[in-house]
């Protein structure tokens, strides 16, 4: 059977398994709390900045190239002359309408694999059943089902 040690104080009970020794001198207990202190905000400086970086490398940049209102304000400004603010403005304007083609052209695809139905058709199919004024009923037809 294993030895049974007696304290004669909780405080000699702790005062054996102190992690800091013997000394009982309380500024071994600020020191040890002040390292850990300092070490607990730099692992908390180090995990934002590797959050922060990581979520910048995940992020695709918010820049989409110049819209017309930066191209308004470039000219306002005198940064763009009137034939090169006049050139950029026509060359935006076409290449939206080739964007707008370009989907235009995938809905009729998509319509297609559908079977002719274009979403525009679907909705405008929905309103029609939605419209439609029910047909007053009867006091006699009130327990009947079917038309």
């Amino acid at each position: 059977m294993a030895p049974v040690i007696y304290f004669d104080s909780p405080s000699a009970a702790f005062g054996r398994l102190s992690p800091l020794g013997q000394s009982g001198d309380p500024t071994d207990v600020f020191i040890g709390a002040f390292f850990l202190v300092i070490l607990l905000v730099g692992g908390f400086i180090a995990v934002t900045y590797v959050k922060k970086w990581l979520n910048d490398q995940e992020e695709p940049s918010g820049d989409i190239g110049f819209t017309l209102g930066d191209l308004r304000r470039l000219h306002q400004n005198g940064q763009m002359s009137d034939e090169e603010f006049e050139k950029a403005r026509v060359q935006m304007i076409a290449a939206t309408q080739r964007a707008a083609e370009r989907a235009a052209l995938a809905a009729a695809e998509e319509a297609k694999k559908r079977g002719g139905v274009t979403d525009i058709e679907e909705l405008r199919s929905r309103a029609r059943r939605v419209d439609r004024p029910e047909t007053p009923k009867s006091a006699g037809d009130e327990g009947k089902v079917g038309p």
